[in-house]
């Protein structure tokens, strides 16, 4: 039948995307390719909308008693009521992941577009996340008073200083705060957008590399003055 196998194509064809999807997704996060990672999220929207045709189709078989159907022939009968009948799509196995598919395809198209439309980010705020910046310590403030106590700073990439991420974190404020120049935060996604941090864990420079630093700079002192160009 036509309706069948074009259900069958959708399945193919969204394991298809869904491989193009997770290798674009990756090897955008590699290259950074914007362009790249917009496919992929097109990718997951495109799985979500084919396994819901496979879905509907599988459905309407049920529903409507097409015993031609080997699944509908196996887990349903004449007498079963409509809700039975709806049931029936997750009784088997072929039927039960097509149902996950559905589910988590769908799931996916919200998280992957969560990060830019903030309506969608409820929904995915029980993600957690492990990221890494750079982070401003000039704008970050600190309120010692509220309970609990409330550090709050901004982390970005270096590749795109101008997008920002605001991080909250309900704890005190770390003593090399200051001398830090990059933050790694672990924790989830606030409904406005911002991240609550549970964990953190700063990056300084060490001792060492400041020694070095400052050594190279004693020797170029001293040239420049052997040359009577400095004082």
């Amino acid at each position: 039948m036509l309706m069948a196998e074009v259900g069958y194509f959708s399945i193919v064809l969204a394991l298809v995307l869904s491989i193009y999807g997770m290798i674009a997704f990756l090897m955008a996060i590699r290259t950074k390719n914007q362009a790249l990672l917009g496919s992929a999220k097109g990718a997951t929207l495109a799985v979500a909308f084919l396994s819901t045709v496979a879905s509907l189709i599988l459905i309407f078989f049920l529903m409507s008693g097409d015993y031609s159907i080997k699944y509908v022939y196996e887990y349903t009968s004449r007498d079963l009521p409509g809700f039975y009948r709806f049931s029936a799509w997750w009784a088997g196995n072929s039927g039960s992941l097509l149902l996950w598919l559905f589910l988590l395809s769908w799931y996916t198209v919200v998280v992957a577009y969560s990060r830019k439309g903030k309506l969608m980010a409820p929904y995915a705020s029980g993600i957690f996340y492990r990221i890494e910046g750079k982070i401003d310590v000039t704008t970050a403030t600190f309120d010692g008073k509220s309970n609990p106590v409330v550090l709050k700073f901004q982390i970005y990439d270096e590749n795109s200083p101008d997008k920002r991420l605001i991080v909250i974190y309900n704890d005190v404020k770390p003593d090399n705060f200051q001398e830090a120049t990059g933050a790694v935060v672990e924790g989830k996604f606030n409904k406005d957008g911002t991240f609550q941090a549970d964990n953190l864990n700063l990056k300084c420079p060490s001792k060492y590399e400041q020694a070095d630093q400052s050594q190279q700079e004693g020797a170029v002192t001293k040239f420049l003055r052997s040359l009577g160009l400095k004082r």
